[in-house]
């Protein structure tokens, strides 16, 4: 029979732990790696989204009945006599009142109104 040595068998504990540790450091490093694309592609996914909303927005077509004439001052950077004066709104709660209370309370077809609407504010953009 062979002489068997189980020292020579034995990996020493210092080292089986350096080999832990490189895992370990292996592991850390990816991860971190991996959170750092992940925080660049949710970061862009955002800045794409909100350049697109805003090119939608910033459009006048977008514009809509539900939207107040203060609402589409700001959104389009308008000062808050402008639409009033171009559309000849008398009504006391201009600004705060949605396009399709007053087109209905003045009894006008909402689509031509809103045709109305998005080309003064395209003008203005000129």
């Amino acid at each position: 029979m062979k002489n068997h040595h189980p020292e020579k068998d034995f990996v020493p504990e210092w080292i089986s732990n350096l080999v832990l540790c490189i895992g370990l450091a292996c592991a850390a490093f990816f991860a971190y790696q991996r959170s750092e694309q992940l925080q660049r592609a949710v970061l862009a996914r955002a800045e794409r989204q909100k350049a697109r909303q805003e090119r939608l927005f910033r459009n006048p077509a977008s514009i809509e009945s539900w939207m107040t004439f203060d609402y589409v001052d700001k959104v389009f950077g308008l000062p808050e006599s402008y639409l009033k004066e171009s559309l000849a709104i008398s009504d006391a709660r201009y600004p705060r009142m949605t396009i399709h209370s007053y087109v209905k309370k003045m009894n006008l077809p909402e689509s031509e109104f809103l045709a109305f609407v998005r080309n003064a504010v395209a003008s203005y953009k000129k």
